[in-house]
């Protein structure tokens, strides 16, 4: 397991490619899946050099024409391919992508049953954001399975496009929660993806997400096929995106998926690997916490809870992730007014006894940067207040709370606050659920982490 580790560590830097830990050891050069039963040389590019490359115009199975290579991965080159059957018949879309299995991978005993279980599993996972697999058949030595054909690019490619600057935050909340739709529902047939990844994820030309490339997914749950073939056994992952148990090599979870999927989220949101692009094992060696720059403390919270090294700390669920992430970014708005309404009104008096005491500097008597940092920051307040976002506003209150405590504005800006959750307190309805949150949330801001706000606090939990 340790030369199995070292050989991930070298591809760390490399294209965030699926790599196959062989069961025979052997040395990885890259992140492309590779399946060798000898060690392969540093010259040597197994995904690259050794899927077959058909010349345009060749003919599969007396039916399906390669126009153009779309690319490759771990199992192998993926094709536009003019389906004549579709031809024939008039269909209006007589195209479909055509995955060849790669030679490399081929050498494996097992990994004809591997594209014939991927093309099985995914056929059952009807779902918008699952990409559609038609057939699965082999051709002489060609193996190869059909599916939709997608128009748009991969996630990778979206990222790359966007390195020098973030991506619409609402975009990216959109394919995030898009992505999770589709891993929650793989999750509930009891199948986890075991290699998300950018390069598995693709972005069509509407804006819609598909999640491809099951090649490697495991069953969590055995069934009756007791002896059936678990993808497992190939070792394949994406290291920066595989957590400690897959590079460990323990039995499939759903949190494999959703720590990946954290990832994903991170890069989408912040713009960089939450750990510098480390594996995982060596990340929890080195002691690294989550770092997720330029968002807000809620949001990097919700991210944390994902890409968390300890499984049993992690997000139970993509549907409790979106939950989180949706709370975070405000989404859940009505939650926390509501609670703000029950929480702000009960502590009021108490807060503002806190705000009435003299204080201890005059604002003109700090420095001038704390000053221009004390003004943005009500700046912000003010403007969360303006759109209705109550956990905004709280937010850089409490930001500016730490500069000076007992600013006049400051107090005055809370009075607007509580007066505008009066006037929404008739239209909103609250749950025990949005309370823990809410008082969870609180409980983080120094400005709510006194002994009287404390006390009212713990009234208010259910």
């Amino acid at each position: 397991m340790n030369d199995d580790k070292t050989r991930l560590q070298s591809d760390k830097n490399t294209d965030d490619k699926t790599v196959v830990i062989p069961q025979a050891k052997t040395d990885a050069v890259d992140e492309k899946t590779r399946v060798a039963k000898a060690p392969v040389s540093a010259q040597t590019h197994p995904a690259v050099n050794q899927v077959p490359h058909p010349a345009t115009g060749t003919v599969i199975n007396n039916r399906f024409v390669l126009e153009k290579q779309l690319g490759f991965g771990g199992m192998g080159a993926v094709y536009r391919a003019l389906d004549k059957r579709k031809q024939e018949a008039d269909d209006e879309n007589p195209y479909v992508a055509i995955k060849l299995l790669g030679e490399d991978f081929k050498n494996h005993p097992k990994a004809f049953i591997t594209l014939q279980r991927e093309t099985k599993k995914t056929q059952q996972l009807a779902h918008p954001n699952i990409v559609t697999v038609h057939d699965f058949d082999r051709d002489g030595g060609l193996v190869y399975m059909t599916m939709e054909e997608l128009k748009g690019q991969n996630l990778e490619d979206l990222l790359k496009a966007h390195a020098n600057n973030y991506i619409e935050p609402e975009r990216a909340l959109a394919i995030i929660r898009k992505i999770a739709a589709g891993l929650g529902y793989a999750h509930s047939k009891g199948i986890v993806h075991s290699d998300l990844k950018p390069g598995n994820i693709f972005i069509t030309e509407d804006d819609n997400v598909k999640i491809l490339d099951f090649g490697i997914a495991r069953v969590v749950e055995d069934s009756s096929q007791g002896s059936r073939f678990d993808a497992g056994e190939l070792g394949a992952l994406s290291p920066r995106y595989a957590s400690v148990e897959m590079i460990n090599q323990l039995p499939p979870d759903p949190r494999d998926d959703i720590y990946a999927l954290g990832i994903i989220a991170c890069e989408l949101l912040s713009g960089s690997h939450p750990y510098k692009r480390e594996l995982a094992t060596d990340a929890v060696e080195k002691g690294m916490k989550p770092d997720i720059p330029g968002l807000g403390g809620l949001m990097k919270k919700a991210l944390s809870t994902a890409v968390t090294h300890d499984i049993n700390s992690r997000v139970g669920s993509c549907d409790e992730f979106i939950r989180k992430l949706d709370f975070a970014a405000g989404g859940y708005r009505k939650w926390v007014v509501a609670a703000s309404i029950v929480m702000l009104l009960a502590i009021g008096n108490v807060v503002f006894l806190d705000y009435a005491k003299e204080p201890e500097l005059a604002l003109s008597d700090l420095a001038p940067a704390q000053q221009q940092q004390f003004g943005e920051l009500m700046a912000e307040a003010s403007t969360a207040l303006e759109f209705d976002d109550i956990n905004g506003a709280l937010f850089y209150m409490d930001k500016a709370y730490q500069i000076h405590p007992q600013n006049r504005e400051l107090s005055e800006l809370i009075d607007s606050l509580i007066q505008q959750i009066e006037q929404n307190i008739s239209r909103n309805q609250l749950d025990n659920n949005a309370i823990q949150d809410i008082i969870a949330t609180l409980n983080e801001y120094p400005a709510f982490q006194n002994d009287k706000v404390q006390a009212q606090l713990s009234r208010l939990s259910p």
